[in-house]
């Protein structure tokens, strides 16, 4: 039995009887011998792998048929091709060619994939007119003198259009990002080939036999190509699998192998195309829904694919060369004159489609060099091989014609595209390296080498290895450019000096630097952009596996940015991201629609009862549920009298059929239940609403009027005709003015806005679930992408060294970013749970990364063991599940909003004199808060809304930053180019005018309302005072380490030693600095006991050099002992403090490293001398000193 299944689902008896299943032990023999040489040909000949194991195999395949033609001793088994290919052949490799194709095309969208589709009929279009032109020129030409069927020329004319473009696609990867689309094109293109190519071939199966009609013919089409429901109903069934597979390292990979083998087979079952069934299939679970599974299974999967192609590509090119060797049918010289025809038809069709049509796909001017890639890389191959075997089945010379023609074809088509692309490339020049490239390279081993300088001398620091041979470590690991090889030397001279071009004024003769051409910028602009991408699509990646973005944002902004890399503009359009709500307005119309109708016909009664059993009865009559019951009692009562009353008028006669005469006694019965019903709703209705409430509703009249009025009425003329008749009658017995009263129940149907009402509650809060959601996915886009450009600024110095450019794309990078952060800040505004719900889960995931890490390092570091650390995964575990259970997030109080600011945390006694004389206020579009030049007014503590601060410089913050490392008072710099403005969006949960508090100088800003906005705000007269008092101080101190840290962080980012770590882990990292009271202070010692040093604002020296640094600035490790303006032996007057971040190490004391004033006089102890005179008495010291300050044309305090 089950050998008879097999052989029904495989439709041949692998197993069974036939003369020809002696077939099975050679055809396997066969293979193993061409897969062995296959293997030893891939690993010998790597860089012509493709030709030389795929010809080896070929010719394997036909020395073994010419062997077994002469030495077998049944021949005639050999004399047709279905004796060799059994039918099973084609129902495992036609799935592994189409799947392992479809795994390509992970971010192609439908966008992409439509216009590729285009593409693809236009050029079978195309190609199915030359080659009939072409078989009319051979017929005059070679008078040929055979007739070959339509069927013929149809599988010969897709076996030769059908490429494999899988070699080019792999060198396209060394270009990088300049040739996306080209790829994305050949990824797209072969899948639509292969799904109409092998359709085609099951069609041509299918109508081996036909005679029928056109129509006939189109049906069978249909049919064929039916198979795409089936593959799509397979990838929805599939998804069930995966969803419970994820973590299985067997099962999530190989589920992918038995579905796509059921999806074809099931297609075949059912007479429509299994290629069409896999291919859908393939294209559902890899670009419309692809699974989540984890990552080291997809690329095991991809591995386990790209191994059966291999075997299948290797046992196609056996079984070929085996059939022309063991099959003897004589050939033809003209079958070879086709086999170069055909190619050479194909490829001039193919470079005329794609020079015609490429321009309009991409909206830019297409390359020669990019269509002459199109067309010489695709070869022809396994795949031609594969869809001609099938066809050869039939044993039919025009199918041993078909079999030797595109053997020729494939032959010349490796030999013209593989083995010549590299020629070819080499000619068209697409690989040439651009001086862009030349020149990033050049910036990166400049990187490179100081990092390696770095790293030898902190490793000449260690005390363990600090005898080490340091001229062998420095010439060992000396690192040279990667592109000197491939470049002339000249041009490699011109690369490291930047290519710098002099020209001579006409006018005075003078030399200068001339600026780049229009083209060279956009060159460089291009080449930077490509890497702005990919720097995005990294931070995507990275955000995605620390689970702050979800899967879908993470493909929908993958796919953005997959596309833009391809475009002429380069970059990805903020509207494309859809943050804004605009398209959401149909659905908040909606809303708007079903609040109305839920406020007009919302039940509000005036007057309740207070009696314990008229209040009990008004709790009745006022539930859902007891509405719900008694309107479908009512319901069913009104069609079940309607129904009575309809039969009753139409048919004529007192003969009643048997149903109808049920049904009357039905209603009869069931009239006196209802009617007993109406009565109890109505004593209830009128003892918990009273009689004025219950009277004034319209739907309380009509239904006390029909229910208990008439139905009573009714009732009485029943019993009376009961009564006259002694007997109990049938409902359609009685006189017909019973009957016809059953009319006056159509006005019940009243009712029916009972149901509506009680629906509308659930329709608006599924509408608003809608809502919440979309805005979720909205934010989490708009957030990550936030990130991605935070991500770019990042690096962005380092991917050009062209300064138009750099500034170009920081203008736009700032410009999006701005736009994003508007359009966040209106949601937020608008939804506040949606903004607070994104931020709370990020952060909680963000907390939950950081305990995994720590139990990881503990882990590592022996500290943890197996055991104990698989406890703290289950811990871990549970605050995930924890985190899942989190839907919507109320925003927090505003109160609490001050509770949390990070310099007010634990600080009870602040926090109720901020409470206690802190003001609500709210400001108005366009309002403006701070203006530039005022004094400082206090502190904003933004609640609600969206605020825009502008940076102003002025002659005297510029002058005073350059002079004495002054920060102008600004919250939000996001650079230290202090003579350029800035500007900033500012939302919710921030807090503007800390520097302000802290210095209490003039504002360098301009902050502005850009929407209605709600803050708390603290008068400056109360922070002023906070200068007077001890408690005031530590607050102040707190406040100027915020201002710290985010200095470090603007500073630390863009550093190499800092760049690659998350916004996240730098923070925690700075969490650990100090800022050291300097009063009295003259020196701070800098050993390996720091980690960082930042010069926050001042002046200060460098004892080594004596270079004076001006904040701010991050101080360099070869910086050993910094002196401040008080030392003696440096006499810098200034009369503005310098502010001192220091990060320790772990364990480490920041007063054993300042140095302080010897003083003779000086008899406090240490913590006391450290501490010095109070701040008020130096600053009235300094302020006496005035005069003796030099470089200011005007006061700096004014």
């Amino acid at each position: 039995m089950v050998r008879k299944v097999f052989d029904y689902i495989m439709d041949d008896p692998v197993f069974g009887e036939k003369e020809n299943a002696g077939m099975l032990p050679l055809t396997v023999s066969v293979l193993c011998f061409s897969l062995m040489i296959g293997i030893i040909a891939k690993l010998i000949f790597d860089r012509y792998s493709i030709t030389i194991f795929f010809v080896l195999s070929v010719m394997s395949g036909y020395g073994v048929g010419k062997i077994c033609l002469y030495s077998f001793q049944d021949r005639e088994i050999l004399l047709g091709v279905s004796s060799i290919v059994p039918k099973w052949t084609f129902k495992i490799l036609i799935p592994v060619f189409v799947y392992t194709t479809a795994y390509r095309l992970e971010h192609i969208k439908f966008l992409g994939m439509s216009q590729i589709l285009f593409l693809s009929v236009a050029g079978t279009l195309f190609y199915a007119t030359s080659f009939s032109l072409l078989m009319s020129v051979m017929y005059g030409v070679f008078q040929l003198c055979f007739d070959w069927q339509m069927r013929t020329l149809t599988i010969l004319l897709f076996a030769i259009y059908i490429f494999q473009p899988e070699l080019t696609i792999e060198k396209l990867e060394s270009k990088g990002g300049h040739v996306k689309y080209l790829q994305a094109l050949l990824k797209g293109e072969i899948l639509w080939v292969y799904l109409v190519a092998f359709t085609v071939g099951d069609i041509i199966y299918e109508s081996k036999e036909f005679l029928g009609s056109n129509t006939e013919l189109f049906l069978i089409v249909l049919q064929q190509f039916s198979g795409l429901f089936v593959g799509f109903a397979y990838g929805i069934l599939v998804q069930f699998f995966y969803k419970y597979a994820y973590n299985d390292p067997l099962v999530s990979p190989l589920i992918s192998f038995p579905m796509s083998l059921l999806a074809y087979s099931s297609a075949d079952l059912i007479h429509t195309s299994g290629s069409a069934s896999v291919c859908a299939y393939a294209i559902y679970v890899t670009v419309v829904q692809k699974p989540k599974i984890a990552v080291e299974h997809d690329r095991f999967s991809k591995e386990l694919w790209n191994l059966a192609l291999f075997f299948g590509q290797t046992y196609i090119a056996a079984v070929y060369g085996f059939v022309l060797g063991a099959v003897e049918r004589g050939m033809d010289f003209r079958m070879i004159a086709f086999g170069f025809a055909f190619l050479a038809t194909s490829l001039m069709v193919r470079f005329l489609v794609c020079f015609v049509f490429l321009p309009y796909l991409y909206g830019r001017k297409t390359q020669w060099a990019e269509v002459a890639l199109l067309v010489i890389g695709p070869y022809r191959g396994s795949c031609s091989f594969l869809l001609v075997l099938r066809f050869a089945r039939e044993d039919s010379d025009e199918s041993f014609m078909v079999l030797v023609v595109v053997y020729c074809v494939v032959m010349s088509s490796l030999f013209l595209n593989v083995v010549c692309l590299d020629w070819f490339l080499k000619r068209l020049n697409i690989f040439s390296l651009s001086k862009p490239q030349i020149s990033n390279m050049t910036t990166a081993v400049e990187q490179i080498n100081k990092c390696r300088g770095n790293m030898i001398f902190a490793e000449k620091l260690e005390r363990i290895v600090a005898d080490a041979n340091w001229s062998i470590v420095t010439a060992v690991t000396s690192f040279s450019h990667p592109y000197k090889d491939r470049i002339k030397s000249s041009q490699f001279g011109e690369a490291l000096k930047e290519d710098v071009k002099t020209v001579q004024c006409p006018r005075c003769g003078a030399w200068s630097i001339a600026p780049p051409t229009r083209k060279e910028l956009d060159e460089i602009t291009k080449e930077t952009k490509l890497r702005v991408m990919k720097a995005q699509q990294v931070s995507y990646l990275k955000q995605r596996d620390a689970g702050t973005l979800t899967e879908n944002g993470y493909k929908f902004l993958s796919s953005l940015v997959y596309q833009a890399s391809y475009t002429t503009d380069i970059s990805v359009n903020t509207d494309d991201l859809r943050i804004n709500a605009e398209d959401l307005k149909f659905v908040k119309k909606c809303e708007s629609f079903f609040n109305t109708i839920y406020n007009v016909t919302l039940e509000t009664y005036e007057w309740q009862p207070t009696n314990r059993i008229r209040l009990k009865c008004y709790n009745i009559v006022t539930s859902q549920t007891f509405k719900i019951v008694m309107a479908v009692a009512s319901v069913f009562d009104m069609f079940l009298c309607l129904a009575i009353l309809y039969f009753y008028a139409t048919l004529e006669g007192n003969i009643w059929p048997l149903w109808l005469w049920i049904l009357g006694w039905i209603a009869a019965a069931t009239s006196p239940f209802f009617w007993l019903c109406n009565i109890v709703e109505s004593a209830i209705q009128i003892l918990g609403l009273g009689v004025m409430q219950y009277f004034s509703r319209r739907v309380y009249i009509i239904e006390f009027f029909s229910c208990v009025v008439m139905r009573t009425v009714q009732g009485s003329l029943y019993a009376e005709q009961c009564s006259v008749n002694s007997k109990i009658m049938n409902l359609l017995d009685c006189t017909p003015v019973v009957v016809y009263m059953n009319l006056l129940m159509f006005l019940r149907v009243t009712r029916f806005y009972i149901f509506f009402v009680t629906v509308i509650p659930y329709i608006l809060a599924r509408i608003k679930r809608t809502i919440d959601e979309d805005l979720l996915r909205r934010y989490d886009i708009g957030k990550a992408y936030l990130v991605g450009l935070d991500r770019v600024l990042k690096y962005l110095n380092q991917l050009t060294t062209n300064e138009q450019v750099l500034e170009e794309i920081k203008k736009e990078v700032e410009t999006n970013r701005q736009k994003v952060t508007k359009e966040l800040s209106v949601i937020q505004k608008e939804h506040p749970t949606v903004a607070i719900t994104v931020k709370t889960k990020h952060a909680i995931k963000h907390v939950i990364n950081s305990i995994n890490d720590c139990a990881i390092g503990m882990q590592t570091e022996g500290i943890l063991d197996n055991i104990e650390y698989t406890a703290f995964e289950r811990s871990i575990q549970t605050l995930r599940a924890r985190l899942n259970l989190l839907k919507v997030i109320v925003p927090p109080s505003p109160i609490n909003i001050m509770k949390e600011i990070s310099w007010l945390v634990g600080d009870d006694e602040n926090i109720d004199l901020f409470l206690k004389e802190a003001q609500m206020t709210n400001y108005d579009y366009n309002d403006v808060l701070i203006r530039n030049g005022d004094d400082p007014v206090g502190l904003y503590i933004l609640m609600s809304g969206l605020l825009k601060a502008q940076y102003v410089p002025s002659s005297t913050s510029v002058q005073l930053a350059a002079k004495f490392g002054v920060l102008p008072n600004y919250d939000f710099f996001e650079n230290f180019k202090f003579d350029q403005p800035q500007e900033d969006f500012i939302v919710s949960g921030n807090v503007v005018g800390e520097y302000g508090v802290v210095t209490g100088r003039r504002y360098d800003m301009t902050v502005v309302a850009e929407t209605a906005v709600q803050v708390y705000y603290v008068p400056w007269d109360i922070l002023k005072d906070l200068h007077q008092t001890f408690a005031g101080q530590l607050l102040l101190e707190k406040i100027w380490r915020k201002v710290a840290i985010k200095i470090s962080v603007t500073l630390l980012q863009f550093t190499t030693n800092y760049r690659h770590w998350s916004a996240e882990r730098l923070l925690i990292f700075l969490n650990k600095g100090v800022i050291p009271n300097l009063t009295g202070i003259v020196a701070v010692n800098v050993d390996q006991r720091v980690e960082e040093l930042i010069l926050v604002e001042g002046v200060a020296m460098d004892l080594n050099n004596q270079k004076i640094i001006y904040g701010p600035y991050r101080i360099p490790k070869t910086v050993t002992k910094l002196l401040l303006p008080e030392h003696q032996a440096w006499d810098f007057q200034t009369v503005y403090d310098t502010k001192l971040f220091v990060i320790p190490m772990q364990g480490c004391a920041i007063t054993d490293l300042l140095e302080a004033r010897e003083e003779p006089s000086l008899e406090a102890p240490p913590e006391e001398g450290l501490k010095g005179v109070t701040a008020p008495e130096k600053l009235a010291r300094k302020k006496a000193d005035k005069a003796r300050k030099v470089g200011f044309t005007q006061d700096p305090d004014d």
